[in-house]
């Protein structure tokens, strides 16, 4: 019988070398409980990786000498004893532990083992993310890259900005039938005139 944690750890390999997840993941031989759960691990480990690194190197006294194995199974640990209420934090320490004397060694087992049990130790303080600005937390948060976290504030902020201009043109009793559009280089609103000719006004058209 195939193990669902060893087919989730081969799977994140395969996908940490550029293999997408479709192709890596293969559950033949598994019941269909243990297919969710690997599947539930990969897709999980994955949509966290770092915020999942962020606790990783919290915890490990020189996080980049860490054999890459070792962090795929400590990623996949803490997955699931913060996210999966289903699984006992007992049951994946001891789990992890087993998997790590297989590929690694007992050194990396202990690794593993205290590392966890520090974790189960501070229980959701383990997860807090501390002293960092707020782009770069939400960035852990939400496992986003920073560029991305800029990109949507900015575009919250617009979408934000357009909604209330509409709203005021609304209270203003202005008969428009509004398009409003965002594109890279800037805010623009199209706008039907008085006979319904399409006109294109830049957005600081109607700012004070």
């Amino acid at each position: 019988m195939r193990n669902p944690r060893f087919l989730a750890l081969t799977t994140l390999e395969k996908v940490e070398a550029g293999a997408f997840i479709q192709e890596a993941f293969d559950p033949k031989g598994l019941k269909d409980v243990d297919r969710n759960l690997a599947e539930t691990i990969v897709y999980g480990t994955v949509q966290n990786k770092l915020f999942l690194d962020h606790v990783i190197d919290r915890f490990v006294k020189k996080p980049e000498n860490l054999d890459q194995n070792i962090r795929q199974l400590l990623r996949m640990a803490l997955y699931q004893m913060h996210f999966l209420d289903r699984v006992p934090d007992h049951a994946v320490v001891s789990e992890t532990v087993k998997m790590a004397k297989v590929i690694s060694n007992v050194g990396a087992a202990g690794l593993v083992n205290g590392v966890l049990r520090r974790v189960i130790r501070q229980k959701e303080d383990a997860f807090l993310i501390r002293g960092e600005d707020e782009v770069t937390r939400l960035s852990i948060a939400y496992s986003f890259p920073k560029e991305w976290v800029v990109y949507f504030q900015q575009l919250l902020k617009d979408v934000w900005l357009l909604l209330n201009l509409k709203c005021y043109l609304l209270l203003k009793r202005i008969n428009l039938n509004l398009l409003l559009k965002y594109q890279y280089h800037g805010l623009l609103l199209d706008l039907h005139d008085k006979d319904d000719q399409l006109v294109q006004y830049p957005l600081n058209y109607f700012l004070p």
